[in-house]
């Protein structure tokens, strides 16, 4: 089973794809796309789109994990990242994968085995459970992450 992991936002996107073989689980690619922040929303979201569906067309994923909206104070930015969760379920959609959703607290417990825990935790569990060993920024790590939850989840049926 192949799972693309989805960090959405509109500044940068994190994506991963993780293949699920009996126990073990390999890192098939991982990376972010990176939108110009001077470019208006809609531009920004088209770039989005592209690359994330020519991620889902050379790595073929059957699942996409993607981490749910997170409601801080300002409205502006839970808007914006909704809006970026959009384009990223549309690719996803549009290829047919099946769309799972994951609140950060359950991806940090499957991950670290906390849901505080702090995005370095993070990124060296996923790096420690997929041994990769190169520098990735936060938004791959919790691409990674969403992956291997979605993978711990599914075959657990904890869904």
């Amino acid at each position: 089973m192949r799972v693309m992991g989805i960090d959405p936002g509109t500044r940068i996107v994190g994506y991963s794809v993780v293949e699920k073989n009996g126990n073990r689980l390999t890192c098939i690619t991982s990376g972010a796309v990176r939108t110009n922040t001077k470019e208006p929303i809609p531009k920004r979201l088209r770039v989005i789109h592209r690359e994330i569906s020519q991620v889902i067309e050379e790595y073929e994923p059957q699942h996409a994990a993607v981490e749910k909206v997170f409601f801080g104070k300002n409205i502006q930015s839970a808007i914006k990242l909704g809006e970026g969760r959009g384009v990223v379920l549309l690719a996803a959609a549009q290829k047919d994968l099946e769309i799972f959703e994951y609140d950060a607290t359950k991806v940090k417990k499957a991950i670290v085995g906390g849901g505080r825990a702090h995005k370095s935790q993070i990124k060296f569990m996923v790096q420690r459970i997929l041994n990769i060993d190169k520098e990735m920024g936060d938004d791959e790590s919790d691409a990674l992450a969403i992956a291997v939850c979605h993978c711990q989840n599914y075959i657990a049926g904890i869904l």
